[in-house]
């Protein structure tokens, strides 16, 4: 009975051992351990080391945020001189066309002067006729003589209008500044730049002259 109950124990163990023997041992993955320095220079050299690695670290990190920095800043840069470069040309625009009106007012101006005083003097010339053919009419005259004029005398023509040439001339000079002055006050309105401001100077330079010209 003994026996029997051995080899059974034998029987039983027996696959026990077998099954174990198949099992493969688990394999833990090695973990990487980095030596430490032990000696003085060891310690010191890579005391160093990390030194230099955090320094070109945060040298890298700096020149990044600068170049971003100076990307944004060219960035704003241009946009502000294409917006001066647009409000520059607006105002030049702006101002050409002002010239313009006031060359072509200056120049009509010139042209009512001078229409002036062909015409009244033309005026003068027909209305003395018209007095003097009334007053023959009125005196019933049918022909007139001619005197004769001895040479040591001299005839003086005497031109008379409603309005003088000088009143003229004086109207168009005061239209002129009252033009200038205008212009120079609508210009000191507008905001300068530094752009303007060599335009604004030769603008008023010139229509000094022209006032000054038809004064």
């Amino acid at each position: 009975m003994a026996m029997a109950t051995n080899n059974l124990r034998q029987t039983n163990n027996s696959p026990t051992w077998s099954s174990s023997s198949s099992l493969t041992p688990v394999q833990r993955p090695q973990q990487q351990v980095q030596p430490q320095p032990m000696t003085a220079p060891e310690q010191y050299w890579a005391t160093r080391a990390l030194r230099a690695e955090a320094l070109l670290e945060a040298h890298l990190t700096h020149k990044k945020e600068v170049q971003t920095v100076g990307e944004a800043h060219d960035v704003r840069r241009e946009r502000e001189i294409g917006a001066l470069a647009k409000e520059y040309k607006e105002k030049h625009a702006s101002l050409e066309g002002l010239l313009h009106f006031l060359f072509v007012l200056i120049s009509i101006l010139v042209l009512v002067i001078i229409y002036l005083t062909t015409h009244f003097t033309r005026h003068s010339l027909l209305m003395q006729d018209k007095q003097q053919e009334r007053w023959w009419s009125a005196i019933g005259a049918s022909h007139f003589t001619i005197p004769v004029l001895s040479p040591f005398t001299s005839v003086i023509e005497q031109e008379t209008s409603a309005i003088g040439v000088r009143v003229i001339g004086t109207l168009a000079a005061i239209t002129a500044c009252l033009a200038y002055f205008a212009f120079r006050h609508w210009l000191a309105k507008q905001p300068k730049s530094p752009a303007t401001a060599s335009t604004s100077s030769v603008t008023n330079t010139a229509m000094a002259t022209i006032s000054r010209a038809i004064i």
